[in-house]
């Protein structure tokens, strides 16, 4: 017992020493003396307003339990010592005082199917008293299972200090509690002496306690009260069948929620018809576009602001073509103003989903979308207009910005962000002028069977083909917003009445704004049936522009063979094939209103369809895939060109073939 005084902090003194005390007495009265005669001098510290001074303290009330609990209780001599410890010492006497004082108010008359708050104030201050772990060790040691419960509860006339109104401890109140610290999860060290505690005074064979007699049976005993183990059992019973209800009632709503339910012989089976049929009206299936991260689209999202992870560059708004040719070139002259390019793997995100994937990152933000991106670079995301909104359709907006917005605003927004990465990083003016670029320089890659997965690592034909819609869109937006369809019709027409042989002298074959570029701007400002009427003469001014380029470059000589010469214009037909299979493939079903009367109404009217057809652009890009890689690209002569675009009967292939070989 000295050794344990002078040096309780010892590991060994703890964990061997200090349990053997108990198993030394062997039944000794004078061994066993003295060992109360210790206890009972550091016991009395078990105060509910006592602090550790020191940890030479906190490891001598340590030692204390560890004497206590190690004392065996099957044993005449080991039971001889606990009965001794806690008449003579007032091990249990103490203890039960403590826990009087300080158990929570609030926790005395709580219900049974309650659970235990510890973040209640009364609670948190419990469960940091400091002397509460020695208190929970030395009960343990002092009570035994078989004891009455009542022996735990607060005589009548025992008055809290201080609070004298709080409400009487009863022994099931007391042990309700403590089954409570038991079961949570955020009791920390206290549950577990508390879980170590009752285990010891309920064996897994503890019968459950069965209710007490009424008074008015003068028939029942004493006897017939519970015990500490029997009360421990009914509570744990209670508390296995309130969790096996929670856990039948959240069964059954899952099984609601998938139109199944349980049957009188407990089977699993699915719902009537009729609520089958309830159920279905009610899910919307995302055929369309819908976000990579949280898979939702339009329909389930409808205020969900959407765009395309894109790597858009820096070029030259001009470039050679050659057919099959992997690198453009740039004429030494004239000077070509530089543009940008758009390229895409086409995954779709909506905006609050990606701004949230960076949320759980420190990675660069690209490079967090880039494993969304199926891989592939990216460094912007082009927005989607959005289909206009139905009536009735809840919104599940993650962003109250978007919900309050229409859907143009939205786009307008975050297309002015797009714009201004493009202006800021790659020092490109944007405006619908560019954007216009932008679809010419994209066809112009089609055209010369150029590869797409060079710059980004990922990114194919169906999927650049799939963004070429949302590309023209930014084209018509900005033009509306601008109020520029007018001057760009006007501006077409006074192209139609340039010569088309102005196209072939030096001066203009590399302009800008020449056929490739008026031909993509007729595509987002000419009707159908206005580009039937005209496509011919376009044409031939892409012909016209082909000639000239090739001759300036010394590409062109007289004795080549027809093939080799159709060869160096094909990029051109290739180019024309593409917007006339966009007409009559991609928007097919475009058609304008009957009471359409202004020239530019083909433009909102081509906006609106691109916004409304998401599915439908998705089902029609494979057939203009397939049209440009099993028709178009293996032409090798102008009547096959004429055959395969249905042209035999409206333009005349030698016609075509003299512009091509004119000197």
């Amino acid at each position: 017992l000295s050794c344990v005084s002078n040096h309780p902090e010892w590991p060994v003194i703890t964990s061997g020493v200090a349990r053997l005390l108990g198993l030394l007495a062997f039944g000794d009265a004078d061994k066993m003396d003295a060992i109360v005669q210790f206890l009972k001098a550091h016991l009395v510290r078990l105060k509910p307003g006592a602090v550790l001074s020191d940890k030479k303290e906190s490891a001598l009330l340590d030692c204390c339990c560890a004497l206590m609990i190690a004392i065996r209780r099957d044993t005449p001599n080991g039971s001889a010592l606990r009965q001794k410890i806690v008449h003579e010492a007032g091990a249990l006497e103490v203890c039960l005082q403590f826990l009087w004082d300080t158990v929570p108010a609030c926790v005395i008359d709580l219900d049974e199917e309650a659970t235990l708050n510890t973040s209640d104030p009364e609670v948190t201050k419990f469960l940091e008293l400091p002397m509460l772990p020695h208190v929970l060790q030395v009960l343990r040691a002092s009570v035994d299972g078989s004891q009455p419960a009542e022996c735990l509860s607060q005589p009548t006339s025992y008055h809290v200090p201080n609070d004298p109104d709080k409400p009487r401890v009863t022994a099931h109140s007391l042990l309700h509690f403590l089954h409570l610290l038991d079961t949570s999860t955020s009791s920390g060290r206290v549950g577990l002496l508390t879980e170590d505690m009752l285990n010891e005074w309920a064996p897994k064979n503890a019968e459950p306690a069965h209710p007490a007699p009424s008074s008015s049976d003068s028939t029942a005993s004493e006897d017939t009260s519970p015990t500490v183990s029997q009360v421990i059992a009914k509570l744990r019973e209670s508390t296995a069948q309130r969790t096996q209800r929670l856990a039948h009632a959240m069964r059954q709503k899952k099984l609601r929620s998938m139109n199944m339910r349980v049957d009188e012989k407990g089977k699993v089976m699915v719902m009537g018809s009729d609520r089958l049929a309830e159920m279905t009206a009610t899910v919307t299936e995302e055929k369309g576009l819908t976000c990579a991260i949280c898979h939702d689209g339009f329909r389930n999202a409808p205020q969900e602001a959407m765009g395309i992870y894109v790597f858009v560059r820096q070029c030259p708004l001009e470039e050679t073509m050659v057919y099959g040719n992997e690198t453009a070139q740039v004429p030494s002259t004239p000077s070509i103003s530089q543009g940008y390019s758009t390229l895409s793997s086409f995954v779709t995100v909506h905006f609050s989903c990606h701004t949230n994937s960076l949320k759980s990152s420190s990675e660069n933000r690209w490079t967090v979308a880039q494993r969304h991106n199926r891989g592939a670079q990216c460094n912007a995301i082009l927005p989607i207009l959005s289909p206009p909104s139905t009536s009735g359709t809840e919104a599940k907006s993650k962003t109250k910005k978007d919900r309050s917005q229409s859907p143009e605003a939205v786009y307008a927004g975050h297309l002015g962000s797009f714009m201004n990465y493009i202006m800021r990083n790659l020092n490109v003016r944007p405006g619908y002028a560019s954007a216009l670029q932008d679809v010419k320089i994209l066809l112009c890659r089609f055209a010369c069977n150029r590869h797409f997965h060079q710059e980004t690592g990922g990114g194919g034909r169906e999927s650049n083909m799939q963004l070429l819609p949302h590309l023209m869109q930014v084209c018509l937006h900005s033009m509306i917003m601008s109020t520029s369809v007018n001057k760009e019709l006007v501006e077409l027409d006074d192209f139609m009445d340039v010569p088309e042989t102005q196209w072939a002298t030096n001066e203009h074959c590399w302009s800008t704004t020449g056929p490739l570029y008026r031909a993509v701007a007729a595509l987002h400002l000419w009707p159908s049936e206005m580009w039937r009427q005209q496509r011919g003469a376009v044409l031939r001014r892409l012909l016209y522009l082909g000639r000239g380029r090739i001759k300036q470059l010394g590409n062109m000589s007289a004795t080549e063979s027809t093939g080799s010469v159709f060869m160096q214009f094909k990029p051109y037909f290739v180019f024309f094939g593409l917007i006339d299979a966009i007409y009559h493939l991609l928007f097919k079903h475009v058609s304008l209103p009957s009471n359409s009367s202004q020239p530019g109404d083909w433009c909102a009217t081509l906006s609106a369809y691109i916004a409304a057809s998401d599915e439908a652009l998705l089902a029609a890009t494979p057939q203009l895939l397939s049209f440009f890689q099993d028709d178009l690209s293996p032409i090798v002569s102008v009547d096959e060109f004429l055959d395969v675009m249905d042209l035999l009967n409206e333009l005349n292939a030698n016609e075509l073939t003299t512009i091509m070989n004119e000197s």
